[in-house]
């Protein structure tokens, strides 16, 4: 919060807050926000942040006043391990025990809309498929075989395009 302050989640579902350089006594309690373990937080702004709890609930939390401005999304009762940002900051992600990344678009959030936020999960596919089949569509352009020349072919761990603006607001 600015420098000033620090928030802390617990394993009883309380958020602490505490003065920066006083972390002998905390400053403030949000006490109404869960009753499970609160396992991950992402500062949003300076008054919001997005926090991750172990019955799988997001949240869209303001801090002081302590309110919970309205519930993100969920991981299928699975508990939230990370929450993360996306380089523009269009999408926030999620991790959760059930193994899946979950991608939920950060405009939609943030514009207050009574339902759950859209969630990008798996393959994204922006090609329209007019056909009514249940065949599956394959790749007729056939190109030569890779085989033996990953290698010579990688990028040698360096970033491609704007990519390596990925870690830039950490």
């Amino acid at each position: 919060m600015n420098g000033r302050k620090v928030v802390c989640g617990s394993q009883t579902g309380i958020l602490l807050l505490y003065s920066w350089g006083c972390f002998k006594d905390c400053s403030d309690r949000f006490v109404d926000l869960s009753s499970n373990s609160i396992d991950a937080i992402l500062k949003l702004d300076e008054d919001r942040i997005i926090t991750g709890s172990e019955n799988g609930m997001i949240n869209l939390v303001g801090i002081l006043p302590n309110r919970i401005i309205q519930p993100i999304a969920e991981h299928s009762e699975y508990p939230v391990e990370c929450l993360a940002f996306s380089h523009d900051r269009k999408f926030l992600g999620s991790i959760a025990h059930d193994q899946m990344l979950k991608l939920w678009d950060l405009d939609n959030i943030l514009q207050g809309s009574t339902s759950t936020a859209r969630s990008e999960t798996g393959v994204i596919d922006n090609e329209v498929d007019s056909d009514d089949d249940d065949e599956m569509d394959v790749d007729n352009n056939h190109s030569k075989s890779s085989k033996g020349n990953k290698r010579k072919n990688a990028n040698n761990g360096h970033a491609v395009g704007d990519s390596n603006n990925f870690f830039a607001d950490l």
